[in-house]
């Protein structure tokens, strides 16, 4: 059973001198997996607009080495957070700059992030009786039991039953 992410977040540190190598092997990366890309460009506040412009042409580069044509669109408004969530356009890569200190276009992104559609086959055609639940760690606080992991089929609501398995005898308890 394997795992795919929903969605790749590119995050740009706008303050470094030009776009790291690791970034750029994720960005193919995303690409060869077929996985929908945006771009978060960080620290705004402290970028010039020729260091903007500079960036955004490093990044207009990096798209250019792949084989598939993508367009770059910075998001400015909640109109282009609708518009990119509706379903997502494989073709376009949305970036938002943001700036923590200030707060700017953060907004942008929050909604952004609550409004992106389930991608991921797994979740979107679970059937929700028939869940499945991956744990990847078990840890205990006080006297309760933590599960942390990933949903594989359906959907997990609170305080839905589920069942733990399988055990020696290939039973679901």
């Amino acid at each position: 059973m394997t795992n795919m992410p929903d969605y790749a977040m590119l995050v740009i540190n706008g303050c470094k001198e030009k776009i790291g190598d690791t970034t750029k092997e994720h960005f193919r990366l995303a690409n060869a997996l077929q996985i929908p890309i945006f771009i978060v460009i960080t620290h705004l506040d402290r970028m010039s607009q020729t260091k903007i412009e500079d960036l955004m042409a490093d990044i207009r580069e990096m798209k250019n080495d792949l084989e598939k044509k993508y367009h770059l669109i910075e998001v400015r408004s909640m109109e282009d957070v609708l518009l990119f969530t509706k379903p997502i356009k494989e073709d376009i890569i949305p970036i938002f700059m943001i700036s923590c200190v200030t707060g700017l276009n953060l907004n942008l992104l929050s909604n952004y992030l609550h409004l992106l559609p389930v991608q991921n086959q797994a979740t979107r055609e679970g059937n929700e009786t028939k869940s499945e639940f991956l744990i990847h760690v078990k840890f205990n606080v006080g006297q309760k039991i933590i599960l942390a992991g990933s949903v594989t089929k359906g959907t997990l609501k609170k305080n839905k039953v589920m069942h733990i398995g399988p055990d020696e005898n290939g039973e679901f308890r």
